[in-house]
């Protein structure tokens, strides 16, 4: 029987999903991967490579390859998967205050609309509420992700 999987180790393993990572869930244990772009490399060029590897790493990319090998390791979402572009947009809508609505709406449109969306919320004081929104919104993402996949979960 497959054991109830910890949301908030869910949560940290996408959000530790950089660009170029993968990362992973155990289906039954609930432990979480996250494998760097040298490893997945790395795990591909074969046994044969791990003499070139450092030591530290040689361990990771043999647990990688079982991962990679396995049924019972699957595929974490990622940040780009919880499109934050839209969550921001569904927090500006949110802002009651109309000119701050306008505002933060305004900032979101085109190219740098991350650095501009943040700079507007710390202007305003609101970064808590926009953290505070985001976290929920993530929360949510990675319940529902679970529950797709038919795990238990527990916070």
């Amino acid at each position: 029987m497959a054991k109830a999987i910890s949301l908030r180790e869910v949560i940290d393993g996408i959000e530790g999903i950089f660009e170029g990572a993968e990362g992973y869930l155990h289906r039954s244990t609930g432990e979480v991967f996250v494998a760097g772009e040298e490893d997945l490399s790395a795990a591909d060029a074969g046994e044969e490579s791990d003499a070139r590897l450092p030591a530290w790493q040689v361990e990771d990319v043999k647990k990688l390859r079982t991962i990679l090998e396995s049924e019972e390791w699957i595929p974490l979402p990622t940040m780009f998967d919880f499109h934050e572009y839209e969550v921001m947009r569904e927090f500006c809508e949110s802002v009651e205050d109309e000119d701050l609505r306008a505002d933060l709406l305004d900032s979101i449109r085109g190219s740098g609309a991350f650095r501009r969306f943040k700079n507007k919320v710390e202007r305003a004081g609101r970064v808590d509420d926009w953290y505070a929104y985001r976290d929920r919104a993530l929360k949510k993402f990675a319940q529902e992700w679970l529950e797709e996949q038919g795990l238990e979960y527990w916070e």
